[in-house]
């Protein structure tokens, strides 16, 4: 983990305020890549978005470098996810020095206590949300508030670019619930538990290797291995950002398959369906 001294960050902060800001758009940043995606479906090529976290770092121990921090303060609005934890650490105190707004795009969300999931967030809150269709509706509801706000002029065109949005979720919704139903084997294992949320939308269940946020100790390998066995489990769901090697000893261990996911991949349409299509094949 990396740790910014946010004494050498303020000089910047200083540089930030004199430069002229020669950006033809306004800049926005969200916390992680399907973020970027989701304000896009919305605001079109309004606004450049920078990005806090990017492709192939993982949220639960990001540490943003000065340079990010940099690009943060420059923004005009700051869209946070909700509950991910570097939003919470070094997002005050951006905050406190600039004039930048921050938008919640998890207001009208119930969280789920990760540690029911054996995973750490932000005081035991799960974070997941944009994995689940269903309260990704709300996070577009949140993003047309947020836009609309700061460009008034164009919120008509925001509207329209939402419901067209919140049509194609409804149709992910209705084909990922028709695809799923007829699952017999309603369980699947993962490493870091990201699919609280997804899981709890369509009646499946996530067992997770990860114990607490840390590495599972010999005594849980032994009780993933039995929840395998007894829950007739078929595949292992592995994420890039974190250490694989246990869930491969499982897999091997188990003779089950080891699939890799993206829950931070910018194209969350397709990784969506990918995830659904890999439930649907391990059977």
């Amino acid at each position: 983990m990396r740790k910014i001294d946010l004494i050498f960050f303020f000089p910047l902060l200083l540089t930030a305020c004199l430069s002229p800001n020669k950006q033809e758009k306004p800049q926005l940043s969200v916390s992680i890549l399907p973020e970027k995606y989701f304000v896009e479906q919305i605001a079109g090529d309004d606004f450049l978005i920078h990005v806090a976290i990017s492709s192939g770092s993982s949220h639960s121990d990001y540490e943003p470098s000065p340079s990010e921090l940099n690009n943060i303060y420059q923004s005009e609005a700051y869209l946070k996810m909700g509950q991910i934890g570097f939003e919470f650490s070094v997002l005050p105190k951006i905050v406190s020095s600039s004039q930048i707004k921050i938008f919640d795009l998890s207001n009208g969300i119930e969280f789920e206590n990760s540690d029911e999931h054996h995973c750490c967030e932000h005081h035991g809150i799960d974070p997941h949300i944009w994995l689940s269709p269903k309260k990704v509706k709300i996070v577009a509801g949140n993003i047309f508030n947020a836009v609309s706000e700061l460009n008034p002029a164009k919120k008509e065109y925001y509207y329209n670019n939402l419901q067209v949005f919140l049509q194609r979720l409804d149709s992910l919704d209705s084909s990922i619930a028709k695809q799923l139903d007829s699952l017999e084997n309603r369980g699947f294992m993962i490493y870091h538990p990201a699919l609280t949320y997804f899981a709890e939308d369509y009646h499946l269940k996530q067992f997770s290797i990860e114990m607490d946020g840390k590495e599972p100790s010999a005594a849980w390998m032994n009780e993933i291995t039995r929840l395998i066995q007894e829950q007739n489990i078929k595949l292992i769901f592995i994420q890039s950002q974190y250490d694989t090697k246990n869930a491969l000893a499982l897999s091997e261990a188990t003779n089950i398959s080891l699939v890799v996911i993206d829950p931070m991949a910018e194209d969350w349409m397709k990784e969506i369906d990918h995830i659904v299509k890999q439930l649907v094949q391990h059977q």
